[in-house]
């Protein structure tokens, strides 16, 4: 896959991933690749899936391990989730330059900023595709959106020291607000 545009996707392989979005958006992307890192129970749908529509040339599934050597491959990083919690796979293709194309979920929106530091898309395939193209035929903007989202990445790290501080704060003041009893 050198020299080809590819597109990289960390998650679990389960539906509310909507993993079948970013293989059918590659229908309309003959000049890239897809890499699905992961695993669930998903896994044989998305195969079925990539088979179905002639894409195995292009879409691989590889199977969940430290997704490092990933990051540092791909050229752009897609997450199409209907929900997340926060998104840690979003923040670690930030943290590595990454441009990024998310659906408005995690830390999308409050914590990344659609134009600015990722490109946020609605969860369809012709949003998903387009936005990918857009990536590709723009390099200025694939290297905006990257060092945007690095910076802002960067700027949210803390030490372990700094961590552990702010859990102690959080916890002493748990334990000083007055407890609720269920009695009125």
């Amino acid at each position: 896959m050198e020299d080809v545009f590819t597109v990289l996707s960390v998650a679990r392989f389960t539906k509310e991933k909507q993993l079948h979005l970013l293989v059918d958006a590659m229908s309309f992307l003959p000049d890239m690749h897809l890499v699905l890192v992961g695993e669930g129970p998903e896994k044989e749908n998305l195969e079925k899936r990539i088979a179905e529509k002639g894409l195995t040339a292009r879409v691989r599934i590889a199977p969940w391990q430290d997704p490092a050597p990933y990051y540092a491959y791909a050229d752009a990083f897609a997450l199409v989730s209907r929900y997340e919690g926060y998104g840690l796979a979003i923040m670690e293709a930030a943290l590595r330059g990454l441009p990024i194309v998310v659906t408005d979920v995690g830390v999308s929106g409050y914590e990344l900023k659609n134009d600015m530091d990722i490109l946020t898309v609605p969860a369809t395939v012709n949003a998903i595709a387009g936005a990918l193209a857009r990536l590709k035929d723009d390099t200025a903007l694939r290297e905006t959106l990257g060092a945007s989202a690095r910076k802002k990445a960067q700027g949210m790290l803390v030490t372990e020291e700094e961590y552990l501080s702010r859990y102690r704060q959080t916890l002493m003041a748990c334990t000083t607000e007055q407890t609720y009893t269920g009695r009125t």
